[in-house]
């Protein structure tokens, strides 16, 4: 990326136009690659990707405003999830792996890569 709003701006329409089309590729390549879900500050969902929505079960509309408590397996202590909203409240990237369960109860089948930040 040549330039950005927080150098003063972008110089041509051209240039806005590269980087606006550089932010929707690296967000289709995430979109395809990755379960999304996105949270507010108090943790309630915001959005999910269709990956969220095939491997959970649950459809968007019925996990919107919901925290992520939802998905809970109770494999995790309390602990883990107050690491993980520290973390992310605080600006930093979480990783780990968690292990939910998808809407009919059951646990999803193995462990699942998980990267967390703040919206």
């Amino acid at each position: 990326m040549t330039a950005s709003p927080c150098q003063g701006g972008f110089a041509t329409i051209q240039q806005k136009d590269l980087v606006l089309a550089e932010v929707t590729d690296l967000s289709n390549a995430i979109h395809s690659a990755a379960i999304v879900t996105i949270a507010d500050s108090d943790g309630k969902i915001i959005q999910t990707n269709h990956h969220f929505t095939e491997i959970s079960g649950y459809t968007e509309a019925e996990v919107l405003g919901r925290e992520h408590s939802v998905l809970s397996s109770d494999h995790h202590r309390e602990e883990y999830f107050a690491d993980l909203w520290s973390t992310i409240k605080k600006g930093k990237v979480w990783r780990s792996e968690i292990c939910n369960k998808v809407k009919n109860g059951s646990k999803l089948r193995g462990w699942r890569p998980a990267t967390l930040t703040y919206h």
